[in-house]
């Protein structure tokens, strides 16, 4: 057999083995992924009074349930960038708008590694315009190169679509924080903010200017489909504030740039972050509730959200 042929045979191959997990890999996130279940499902919804949104301090916090007249698109991983493109392809696909729209803006939720580091990158960059793409990352060539490798082998997200990870966040829900050492809860609060939000960079990493951006980009977009903002700062607990304090400059903790931007706008913050400081018991881990955290506080941020409509 000559080289030539043997090239031809291996690429035959590979170009079938391709297509047939290209394949699989669409038909099972069309039926099975989380994510887009989620979607799908907001679609054939009416029109609801409030729309939740944002990361896993939404989905973990809340028990939308119980809260009336209202949805969640919230996901884990969700950052404002997902958030903004996701909300504005709602818009052009006239889907359910609401009243209100309430986004986290924690002080994590505008970090560097929480707005670079996605998941779940086949859905959300199916919502992107081509020329959007370059917000996703500093460096152009790594945003593109991303997009264009999530594009072309959509599979490499085999984990989110057979929902794999989602496994293991349930059974999380169940642990208490508590249960950890204070040296072991000091320990997972540093890991959180210095290697996965400041991905081991600088202490003003905390703020993502692109992050910042899209703050203002889903600001306007409200603005101009006539919803209300609302900005929640979700329950920590006292070893995550402080090793954020510890590590961050102090400034950036009390003086956060992302609520200059909102407060500049008039737009209301509900500030819950300290109300479990002595509570480690309702968490999961440093800054996450778990189930009995969130049975707890659903019906607080409800009565907050009660108040808020009266005057706003």
């Amino acid at each position: 057999m000559t080289i030539s042929r043997k090239i031809k045979i291996i690429l035959f191959f590979t170009a079938t083995i391709h297509t047939l997990l290209y394949v699989l890999f669409i038909v099972i996130i069309n039926k099975e992924n989380e994510l887009h279940i989620q979607f799908n499902n907001y679609k054939k919804s009416p029109i609801n009074k409030i729309l939740f949104m944002g990361d896993s301090h939404v989905v973990r916090s809340l028990d939308v349930s119980m809260i009336d007249s209202s949805n969640s698109l919230a996901f884990y991983g969700e950052n404002n960038m997902m958030n903004y493109f996701k909300l504005n392809f709602c818009f052009n696909n006239h889907l359910s708008i609401p009243e209100y729209l309430v986004l986290p803006c924690d002080n994590l939720t505008f970090s560097k590694g929480f707005n670079e580091f996605r998941t779940n990158k086949y859905f959300y960059y199916s919502l992107l315009s081509f020329k959007d793409v370059r917000f996703l990352n500093k460096n152009i060539f790594n945003a593109y190169y991303d997009f264009f490798k999530t594009k072309a082998l959509p599979y490499i997200d085999w984990q989110y679509a057979l929902n794999k990870v989602n496994e293991n966040r349930h059974k999380k829900a169940n642990n208490r924080f508590s249960d950890k050492s204070i040296i072991e809860q000091h320990n997972d609060a540093r890991h959180v903010i210095q290697d996965e939000l400041l991905m081991g960079d600088y202490k003003t990493s905390f703020y993502d200017e692109n992050a910042l951006l899209f703050l203002n980009k889903i600001i306007d977009l409200c603005k101009k489909n006539k919803i209300k903002l609302i900005f929640v700062k979700f329950p920590q607990t006292k070893v995550f504030l402080d090793e954020t304090k510890l590590i961050s400059d102090s400034s950036f903790v009390k003086n956060r740039p992302s609520e200059k931007i909102i407060l500049h706008e008039s737009l209301p913050i509900l500030n819950f972050e300290y109300l479990y400081v002595n509570n480690p018991e309702l968490f999961f881990d440093s800054h996450h509730l778990n189930n009995i955290g969130k049975h707890h506080f659903t019906p607080i941020i409800k009565r907050s959200l009660d108040s808020l409509y009266k005057v706003y």
